[in-house]
């Protein structure tokens, strides 16, 4: 005798279990009840009827972990009591469909569960309740834990006009740790309508404050014209899609278009955890990315697009290394240390600036720049080269230069003569206005994010950095 549910019910045919219960025909021949206990912690309560000449199920209960078990009061399988593992998807795969009339699953009319170990949508929640109940057209999941507080309704039928709907008031997604990082298969086409509400998410520890997404079904797949996060000092407003697209090796491709602005940028990093090091009055980011597949894990690593970032009125602070995930795409952060050692004079009173700029194209995860720039009242800076989003690694350069009325001390620092034409050529696109033909310094920035090494270079390595960017993709034209 096989089980075919998930688990904890789950059993194969081959597999020895221990069961001590009763079958018992009761008078009249049109009904049998059967209790008892399997595996010394699974008690059932079930009674089968035949009104139509075939016997089936009329009503049972499904206890795991013990306890006495209360018989059901309406038709259809309850499950009840404590479980250690239980993988959400498997139950709603299995009885998603309220066609079917041959599986056990099929017969679920409510789930009240304490799980130790629950797994859903990719995440792994630890000691949560879970309540599911058949209404006439979805399921009623409501979970309640320290992660998750709310209520998920489930269309039965997913090719219906029914929406999948999130309403939570909690809703931190801590991610699963025995991932195997495999892409989802799923297309596009064949998920409902979605809407998702919650008060509180967060991803990880980046915390986004309030979330509110529709996603419409089209032929296509889901497209969304609101995707939005709203919290103390920030607020991300986008759309977004996933349809279904042949070209991809997964047969479908996400896009999300967005704008993050803050009016705090030390707080904004801090709710979306990275390492502080940057204070400022306004952050502006816009984005148009996408990547081949649906929502997984490993998305930095296929990411394609733009990002266009810009910071106003601030100040670069020391940090130390390990402090904590650097915000990858301003590498300024990883330079104050450094530069501290060197030009202790300038930047004693801490390094502050009036214009942090740049744009990034990415491919495949790496993120080229060519532009990115620091504006301040002591020294311009601007950055050249890569950074893989995917490995958090650096691979750039900068150039440093005094503005009128500075020096740099150049403590083993390299300095450059009159630039050559392609360093002339980069100092264009970065500042948009020429620098003094005398008196930069150049630093390579490389290695992981929270400890890069960083070593002054030559101009010529600065110009090779640019040229691994595609700072110079018309120097061979010229």
């Amino acid at each position: 005798m096989a089980l075919k549910l998930p688990e904890p019910f789950a059993k194969p045919a081959d597999a020895s279990m221990l069961i001590r219960g009763d079958i018992r025909f009761m008078p009249g021949g049109e009904r049998i009840e059967s209790a008892g206990i399997a595996r010394e912690d699974i008690s059932w309560q079930l009674a089968f009827a035949r009104p139509e000449g075939a016997w089936d199920l009329d009503r049972g209960v499904v206890q795991s972990g013990g306890g006495t078990i209360e018989p059901a009061e309406t038709r259809g399988l309850h499950l009840r009591g404590r479980v250690e593992t239980l993988r959400l998807e498997e139950w709603l795969r299995v009885s998603r469909s309220r066609d079917q009339t041959t599986t056990a699953a099929g017969r679920i009319r409510s789930v009240d569960l304490a799980i130790d170990d629950l797994y859903a949508i990719g995440q792994h929640l630890e000691d949560h309740h879970v309540r599911v109940d058949r209404s006439a057209r979805d399921w009623l999941v409501q979970v309640e834990g320290d992660d998750v507080m709310g209520s998920v309704f489930v269309p039965y039928d997913f090719s219906s006009d029914r929406t999948l709907t999130i309403d939570m008031d909690r809703m931190y997604l801590p991610g699963d740790e025995d991932d195997d990082g495999e892409p989802s298969t799923i297309d596009p086409r064949s998920l409902p309508s979605i809407t998702l509400t919650a008060e509180d998410f967060a991803l990880g520890d980046r915390h986004l404050g309030k979330v509110e997404a529709v996603l419409t079904r089209t032929p296509e797949g889901l497209v969304s014209d609101k995707l939005q996060a709203v919290d103390a000092s920030f607020r991300i407003e986008g759309q977004g899609s996933w349809l279904a697209d042949a070209a991809e090796s997964l047969g479908s491709r996400t896009t999300v278009t967005a704008t993050l602005n803050s009016s705090n940028v030390e707080t904004t990093l801090r709710r979306l955890d990275f390492a502080q090091g940057i204070t400022g009055r306004t952050m502006d980011i816009n984005f148009d990315l996408g990547w081949g597949g649906g929502p997984r894990s490993d998305f930095l690593a296929m990411l394609d697009g733009d990002v266009g970032i810009r910071l106003e009125n601030g100040q670069l602070e020391e940090v130390e290394p390990g402090a904590g995930r650097m915000l990858g795409l301003v590498s300024f952060v990883a330079l104050p240390r450094r530069l501290s050692l060197d030009f202790r004079d300038v930047f004693s009173r801490g390094f502050g600036y009036d214009k942090i700029a740049g744009t990034f194209a990415v491919e495949d995860g790496v993120a080229s720049t060519c532009d990115l720039s620091l504006e301040g009242p002591a020294a311009d800076i601007g950055i050249v080269g890569q950074v893989d989003l995917a490995k958090e690694e650096y691979d750039q350069a900068a150039v440093i230069s005094a503005n009128v009325g500075n020096t740099l001390p150049l403590v083993g620092a390299v300095v450059g003569g009159p630039p050559g034409a392609a360093a002339m050529l980069i100092f264009s696109q970065i500042f948009k206005k020429p620098l003094q033909e005398v008196g930069q310094v150049f630093y390579g920035i490389s290695g992981p994010w929270e400890d890069p090494a960083i070593e002054s270079v030559s101009a010529d390595r600065f110009v090779d950095y640019g040229r691994l960017a595609g700072c110079l993709a018309s120097e061979g034209q010229n």
